[in-house]
């Protein structure tokens, strides 16, 4: 069985497991695999390959190609053989096509459930960054307004009040950066070893 890989068709399953393809062989899968049809022994197209090819093909289009070889080359595969091998292939490309719509459902709900998060927490740091804005401003009112009617220790208090609310303000902002930077990927772990006795 081949499957897609990065720039070409891999072997990903063989039977017997040391089984390999030759250039020709190759030839016909990727031929089968591009083309949607069979390839290879007993077709019209790369017949001299020893390996017959078959596409396991979606609606959409084909995932993957199966190939077979007969042990003894004087003999064909059978056209029973073949029809029986097209109905497990198109049992198998309904599978493959429930488990990519049941994987493409599972993609959508966790973007919507990514999506419902993000709604949440924007409305939580709104509320949380309005808090001590609110402070903030409060706080430097009342020094701008009341400058002269202001005792020293009021005034101390309020400003001490400006500081804290500054540093938790900070101390938000940095949180969502953290955040923001995780989420694309930026900060990668770092691994270390560690004695578990």
């Amino acid at each position: 069985a081949l499957l897609p890989g990065a720039s070409d068709v891999e072997v990903r399953y063989a039977w017997p497991p040391e089984d390999s393809l030759d250039e020709g062989a190759m030839a016909a899968a990727r031929w089968c695999m591009k083309h949607g049809e069979a390839a290879g022994t007993g077709t019209a197209t790369l017949p001299t390959s020893a390996w017959h090819f078959r596409p396991v093909r979606t609606r959409a289009k084909t995932v993957g190609v199966v190939g077979l070889r007969e042990r003894r080359p004087e003999r064909s595969l059978s056209l029973e053989l073949l029809n029986t091998l097209d109905s497990m292939l198109d049992q198998s490309a309904i599978a493959i096509e429930r488990l990519s719509f049941a994987a493409e459902a599972a993609r959508v709900e966790a973007m919507a459930a990514t999506d419902r998060l993000r709604t949440a927490l924007m409305s939580s740091v709104s509320h949380d960054l309005r808090t001590p804005l609110t402070t903030i401003l409060g706080s430097a009112s009342a020094l701008l307004q009341g400058r002269d009617r202001l005792s020293a220790d009021t005034s101390t208090e309020l400003l001490h009040a400006i500081e804290e609310e500054t540093r938790r303000l900070d101390q938000y902002i940095t949180n969502l950066l953290s955040m923001s930077r995780l989420e694309a990927g930026e900060l990668q772990p770092r691994r270390e070893w560690l004695d578990p006795g």
